[in-house]
């Protein structure tokens, strides 16, 4: 599944207001949605950006669920994986990461409250702390 929100801000015709709305929905902690990010993204959906990210979001969410199985993709990684979720996602739910945990023969799920879709933004200092503890743990 994936947010109903996300696709209906997809099937916009892009600028300004969707930007705003894209990162509305990515970010919990509102104060991050900037006018500098939002002008940012609106740019990034000029010549073409829009439509070629409306195609992969029709592509890969068409009628609102993933279309890509990576379920048995993922089966065959046999190394140690971390996932790092934020608990308020609102594009992708929280319980897809606690499935993937059992998809995983050795993983670990660290979730960060208070933190939506981007958490490597908004946490970026746990994150980046996450990392460092899993890699040393498993070196």
């Amino acid at each position: 599944e994936i947010s109903d929100d996300l696709l209906d801000l997809m099937s916009t015709s892009g600028g300004a207001e969707t930007a705003r709305g894209l990162l509305s929905l990515f970010f919990e902690d509102q104060k991050l949605v900037t006018d500098r990010g939002v002008e940012e993204m609106a740019g990034f959906q000029q010549n073409g950006g829009w439509a070629a990210q409306q195609a992969v979001a029709d592509a890969a969410f068409a009628g609102g669920a993933q279309t890509l199985g990576i379920g048995d993709a993922l089966a065959g990684i046999d190394k140690p994986v971390l996932l790092i979720w934020g608990a308020n996602d609102r594009v992708i739910p929280l319980d897809h990461a606690v499935a993937a945990l059992s998809v995983f023969p050795d993983a670990l799920l660290k979730v960060l409250p208070e933190t939506g879709h981007v958490p490597q933004v908004e946490r970026a200092a746990e994150v980046a702390t996450a990392i460092d503890r899993f890699v040393r743990s498993i070196g």
